[in-house]
Protein backbone atom coordinates (compact mmCIF):
# COMPACT_ATOMS: atom_id res chain seq x y z
CA UNK A 1 0.00 0.00 0.00
CA UNK A 2 1.57 3.06 -1.23
CA UNK A 3 2.01 6.11 1.47
CA UNK A 4 0.15 8.96 0.45
CA UNK A 5 1.03 12.97 0.86
CA UNK A 6 -1.72 15.46 -0.01
CA UNK A 7 -0.36 18.44 -1.07
CA UNK A 8 -3.06 20.78 -2.17
CA UNK A 9 -0.85 23.91 -2.67
CA UNK A 10 -0.85 24.90 -6.47
CA UNK A 11 2.56 26.72 -6.65
CA UNK A 12 4.23 23.48 -4.70
CA UNK A 13 2.71 21.43 -7.23
CA UNK A 14 4.26 23.45 -9.89
CA UNK A 15 8.03 23.65 -8.09
CA UNK A 16 7.66 19.85 -7.52
CA UNK A 17 7.12 19.51 -11.48
CA UNK A 18 9.60 22.05 -12.38
CA UNK A 19 12.32 20.25 -10.28
CA UNK A 20 11.15 16.49 -11.43
CA UNK A 21 11.25 17.92 -14.53
CA UNK A 22 15.08 19.55 -14.25
CA UNK A 23 16.48 17.18 -12.70
CA UNK A 24 15.32 14.10 -14.32
CA UNK A 25 13.89 12.80 -10.66
CA UNK A 26 10.55 11.55 -10.00
CA UNK A 27 8.23 13.87 -7.99
CA UNK A 28 8.20 11.87 -5.12
CA UNK A 29 11.80 12.33 -5.15
CA UNK A 30 12.93 15.71 -5.15
CA UNK A 31 9.90 15.87 -2.68
CA UNK A 32 11.76 13.35 -0.62
CA UNK A 33 15.29 15.20 -1.04
CA UNK A 34 13.76 19.04 -0.23
CA UNK A 35 12.66 17.97 2.79
CA UNK A 36 15.73 16.03 3.63
CA UNK A 37 17.83 18.82 3.29
CA UNK A 38 15.19 21.60 5.01
CA UNK A 39 15.10 19.04 7.94
CA UNK A 40 18.88 18.43 7.93
CA UNK A 41 19.16 22.81 7.75
CA UNK A 42 17.02 23.22 10.53
CA UNK A 43 18.39 20.68 12.76
CA UNK A 44 21.72 22.30 11.96
CA UNK A 45 20.43 25.58 12.68
CA UNK A 46 19.02 24.86 15.86
CA UNK A 47 21.91 22.96 16.96
CA UNK A 48 23.77 26.48 17.15
CA UNK A 49 21.68 27.90 19.47
CA UNK A 50 22.85 29.11 22.57
CA UNK A 51 20.36 26.54 24.48
CA UNK A 52 21.94 23.84 22.47
CA UNK A 53 25.55 24.79 22.57
CA UNK A 54 25.43 24.86 26.53
CA UNK A 55 24.23 21.74 26.62
CA UNK A 56 26.93 19.89 24.80
CA UNK A 57 29.24 21.83 26.47
CA UNK A 58 27.66 20.60 29.60
CA UNK A 59 28.25 16.77 28.23
CA UNK A 60 31.79 16.90 27.51
CA UNK A 61 32.59 18.33 30.85
CA UNK A 62 30.68 15.29 31.94
CA UNK A 63 32.55 13.17 29.79
CA UNK A 64 35.85 14.75 30.92
CA UNK A 65 34.85 14.62 34.41
CA UNK A 66 34.23 10.69 34.30
CA UNK A 67 37.45 10.13 32.71
CA UNK A 68 39.14 11.60 35.36
CA UNK A 69 38.56 8.13 36.96
CA UNK A 70 40.37 6.39 34.50
CA UNK A 71 43.34 7.51 35.29
CA UNK A 72 45.66 5.88 37.11
CA UNK A 73 48.09 6.88 39.51
CA UNK A 74 48.10 10.37 38.96
CA UNK A 75 50.53 10.03 36.01
CA UNK A 76 51.46 13.33 33.82
CA UNK A 77 52.12 13.72 30.30
CA UNK A 78 55.66 13.62 30.75
CA UNK A 79 55.30 9.80 33.03
CA UNK A 80 53.54 8.84 29.55
CA UNK A 81 56.53 9.80 27.25
CA UNK A 82 58.79 8.41 30.02
CA UNK A 83 57.47 5.11 28.90
CA UNK A 84 56.44 5.45 25.85
CA UNK A 85 59.97 7.68 24.33
CA UNK A 86 63.84 6.59 25.20
CA UNK A 87 66.13 9.72 26.13
CA UNK A 88 66.25 10.42 21.37
CA UNK A 89 62.66 10.76 21.57
CA UNK A 90 62.26 7.49 20.00
CA UNK A 91 59.67 4.62 20.57
CA UNK A 92 60.96 2.46 22.87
Amino acid sequence: MATQLNIKSPEARRLAEALAEESGQSITQVVTDALRQRLTAVRRERARTPDAMRKRELQFYDIVEGSRERWRGGMTAKDYDDLLYDEHGLPR
